[in-house]
């Protein structure tokens, strides 16, 4: 890696792009078909779990969860397609998702000042996931990255999957992903632990099995990155099973059981 000086910067409106990261083999992308202000079409494809700003959850949402009719925000119009417009900015209407398997490179962009940027011909909004996330000698995610759910050494897709497997579920609804992007929007261990578990339990991921694989994804997470702290097996069955049941929702109180203190 050498250090050198900048080059020119391009002068009128807009952010400076920092920088540029490539993730070497993606092994499954997001497709997402919209519909432009204009009724135009357009298909965006990126990582499942690549963050996308949707105005009706007011939140950044993986682009694999998002939903038939969401919407989100695109480049400056004086009316969209209804009529509806928001502070200036159109919106978006998302047709549909479709995941595929493949094994290609993925881009990802640093912007200075906000971490966020326009796609496409109709301008989405998007996010990337931080230079922190990203080991830019090698320009490729480190273990603390959003796909592993923000953990210092997390736990993937795949893994989720075959732990379920293993217990004799299979997937049912959306994907795991889901819950690693929740536990990365939380700080500390126990948090983040305490989002994905209940992610897993309360979205019904799973045909079968979701307490259990929200238990065993705990107890790797917890010997991977040597956590010793924390209540019994017993002891967290017990709170996961109070997840399930509606009678522990807020991730804060979750996290303090899980820690026992």
């Amino acid at each position: 890696m050498a250090i050198e000086a900048c080059p020119p910067i391009a002068s009128g409106a807009g952010s400076v792009v920092t920088a540029r990261f490539v993730t070497r083999e993606a092994h499954l992308v997001a497709s997402v078909q919209l519909r432009g202000p204009g009724g135009e079409l357009e298909t965006l494809t990126g990582t499942e779990l690549h963050p996308i700003w949707s105005v009706d959850r007011a939140d950044w949402i993986p682009l694999s969860q998002l939903q038939p009719g969401e919407r989100l925000l695109c480049s400056d119009a004086s009316t969209s397609w209804d009529g509806e417009s928001e502070r200036g900015q159109a919106h978006a209407f998302v047709l549909g998702v479709t995941l595929s398997t493949v094994c290609e490179p993925v881009f990802n962009l640093e912007i200075h000042g906000e971490h966020v940027y326009q796609v496409g011909e109709l301008g989405v909004l998007v996010h990337n996931a931080g230079a922190d996330d990203y080991d830019v000698g090698r320009n490729a995610p480190v273990r603390g990255a959003l796909e592993l759910g923000g953990f210092a050494k997390g736990a993937t897709v795949d893994e989720i999957l075959a732990i379920n497997k293993r217990l004799g579920g299979s997937l049912l609804q959306g994907s795991p992903s889901s819950a690693l992007a929740a536990a990365a929007r939380q700080d500390g261990f126990f948090n983040k632990s305490a989002a994905l578990i209940r992610s897993i339990v309360k979205n019904h991921t799973f045909t079968d099995a979701n307490k259990r694989t929200a238990q065993e994804v705990f107890e790797l997470l917890k010997s991977r990155n040597g956590v010793t702290t924390g209540v019994s097996a017993a002891e967290t069955r017990r709170i996961i099973q109070q997840i399930a049941e509606g009678k522990l929702d807020d991730i804060a109180e979750i996290a303090k059981l899980l820690k026992g203190f």
